[in-house]
């Protein structure tokens, strides 16, 4: 086995092109090729206006010995380790009997396939555009969770969703259900309806707070704040669920969006010291708030919208980097006036449950009119959805 580190292209290479650098840095031909994979792959945007990705190549041979006399580079290697995924020299994928993993979520996976469309990056858009849906394979319609399987593709048994640990990183099935963010309908569709979906998420805030620590063997702080928050099983002081009171917005029923929206920035954050729910993770917690506070939210990343809440000012000014300003105006709200009435944007209706970054950098106003019951006409269709890659079924 030989590993290639500092293999360096064109964002704009094809597959041919890889295959080629290869065969340049061994100094060999062809026929002497017997496979590759790609282990490490990053953009180098340094050298302006040219971007490039460096990767990390594994490639099998014949007569590696060979190569070894006659190869002096510093960024070659020669290991002994066999390969667990091939791309073959044809192109043509083999999966052996070690399993392959990739180190990101859902969303990751489709900002991957987001970019490589971008890019016309025809390679990683095929494999990322299968891996997204991957979520599919650990929902349990049985129990109407997201499991642990284990290696046989058998479920992780006994199951407790309110147990944390195990498959689920500082949380539990409760947190974990819903971080299919970019494909929101089709979480939806496993749950065979709009009410059945809408149901699962009311349960999060009835079921009882109750804490098992599970593999933790104890109290994390993450437990003790959702335990301190009072509200069910919802763990805002962590970010797996922070989006989920957005997706209400996706199954016709907004209303509910903004009726815990509020519930959520006011009796979670204040300026008391009780008034930060959890741990700031890379600016999660307080951006939460800031984006909410406005009445809008960022679900899904690899999209340009946001989801509409309920904002917590009569008035607010976003000032761009340009001078132009988006004005949030929320005639007659209050603590108790929660409700979206009726809503238009730069003097026009506005009947769907998002606007998107272009709208905000445009410049413009967001007129919402509140009031303290919800307008339960508004909003309710799936035209008014905000993006998901399913289809209703």
């Amino acid at each position: 086995m030989i590993r290639i580190n500092q293999l360096k292209l064109n964002i704009k290479h094809s597959e041919a092109d890889l295959k080629e650098k290869i065969l340049k840095t061994l100094c060999i031909s062809e026929d002497s090729l017997l496979s590759y994979e790609i282990k490490k792959q990053s953009l180098d945007a340094r050298r302006k206006p040219e971007l490039y990705y460096v990767y990390a190549v594994d490639v099998k041979v014949k007569n590696v010995s060979s190569i070894k006399k006659r190869v002096r580079n510093q960024n070659v290697q020669f290991k002994d380790k066999p390969l667990s995924y091939q791309i073959q020299a044809n192109g043509t994928e083999v999966l052996h009997h070690r399993p392959v993993v990739i180190g990101t979520g859902p969303a990751g996976l489709f900002c991957g396939y987001q970019l490589a469309r971008m890019t016309g990056n025809k390679f990683y858009e095929e494999i990322f555009s299968r891996v997204m849906y991957n979520y599919r394979n650990v929902f349990d319609k049985e129990s109407g969770f997201m499991r642990g399987r284990l290696k046989d593709g058998s479920w992780l048994a006994p199951f407790d969703p309110y147990e944390w640990g195990g498959p689920y990183c500082e949380g539990n099935a409760w947190h974990y259900n819903w971080s299919v963010f970019h494909d929101v309908q089709g979480l939806i569709n496993l749950y065979g309806s709009d009410e059945a979906f809408t149901a699962k998420i009311d349960s999060v805030f009835t079921v009882p707070n109750v804490i098992r620590p599970g593999t933790y063997g104890g109290m994390i702080h993450e437990m003790k704040e959702m335990e301190l928050a009072g509200m069910g099983q919802y763990a805002h002081g962590n970010q797996p669920i922070q989006h989920m009171i957005y997706l209400y917005s996706y199954a016709g029923q907004p209303w509910k969006t903004q009726y815990w929206s509020r519930q959520i920035t006011g009796r979670l954050y204040n300026s008391s010291e009780r008034g930060y729910p959890g741990d700031e993770d890379q600016g999660g917690m307080s951006s939460w708030y800031i984006l909410s506070s406005l009445g809008i939210y960022s679900v899904c990343p690899g999209t340009d919208q946001y989801v509409l809440g309920s904002p917590v000012f009569r008035k607010a000014t976003i000032t761009m980097e340009d001078g132009r300003k988006f004005v949030i105006e929320a005639d007659g709200n209050s603590q108790q006036n929660v409700y979206i009435q009726s809503a238009t944007l730069n003097g026009k209706p506005l009947d769907k449950n998002y606007i998107t970054y272009k709208d905000i950098a445009d410049g413009g106003v967001m007129r919402l009119v509140m009031g303290p019951e919800p307008n339960k006409e508004r909003g309710t269709g799936k035209d008014a959805a905000p993006f998901s890659l399913s289809r209703p079924e």
